[in-house]
């Protein structure tokens, strides 16, 4: 009697695992319903819209207004790669980006060789190094220190998208 109740419990445990496990068909029932509602959506949405909205994303941007200028800043935590003690300003102007150091170093040693003082390199945790013309931490200074760079560097071959904005949120006081 104890044998077959036994073998009766195991059958039900063995028949109630089988009926639970989920199939690859509901998985993709759900993935189709979820797919139809993400597409539903993007068609609301102009696609060059969407695609702004994307890169913004993306590159954790920002939009100030300053005066007549609209500034697109990229919000990067940063710090110092050439001078690591030195400050570094909120609002950083951008020249060039690299993703090898010599490269960043070699832009930053010709910008000041050309006249720009200022000229340092910064990098994040990707690690992305920045090479940076001018720097402030006021934001109303940045549309005139932009079109200063733009202008200093124009012999450089800045390719397009530059200068942009670098906002330093963690910045030494």
């Amino acid at each position: 009697m104890r044998k077959s109740l036994i073998i009766l419990a195991l059958g039900a445990i063995i028949m109630a695992l089988g009926a639970c496990h989920t199939t690859e068909a509901n998985y993709r029932a759900a993935y189709d319903v979820a797919k139809a509602k993400t597409v539903a959506d993007q068609e609301k949405i102009d696609p060059e819209m969407q695609a702004q909205v994307d890169r913004i994303k993306k590159r954790r941007q920002q939009i100030y207004i300053v005066g007549p200028d609209t500034l697109k800043v990229t919000t990067r935590f940063v710090s110092r790669e050439d001078s690591p003690e030195a400050e570094i300003a909120e609002f950083l102007v951008v020249v060039r980006e690299f993703e090898q150091r010599f490269n960043a170093m070699a832009m930053m040693k010709r910008l000041r060789e050309s006249g720009i003082d200022g000229a340092m390199v910064v990098r994040n945790s990707d690690p992305t190094y920045y090479v940076v013309a001018e720097s402030s931490d006021m934001v109303d200074a940045v549309p005139a220190l932009m079109k200063k760079a733009a202008k200093e560097t124009e012999k450089l071959g800045l390719t397009d998208g530059y200068p942009m904005v670098l906002r330093n949120p963690n910045r030494k006081k």
